[in-house]
């Protein structure tokens, strides 16, 4: 006999408590991968930034290195 509250049948309620946990995991789990990915991001953004101004430094002091005419 299911276990009722009210006369409703409460095997539904059960079942989700007992996948809660696993659902917890995968939600943390995925959440860890989300933010490992923006740290990724963010990572390959900065060394870009430092790129760009590595070649533009480069620039200037090529330019300032030529002679004028």
């Amino acid at each position: 006999m299911p276990s009722t509250a009210n006369g409703s049948d409460l095997s539904g309620s059960r079942e989700v408590l007992e996948q809660a946990p696993a659902a917890a995991l995968a939600m943390a789990d995925t959440i860890g991968l989300v933010m490992h990915n923006a740290v990724t991001a963010q990572r390959n953004m900065q060394t870009l930034a430092n790129a760009a101004v590595a070649v533009t430094c480069a620039l200037i002091i090529d330019k300032g290195a030529a002679p004028s005419s």
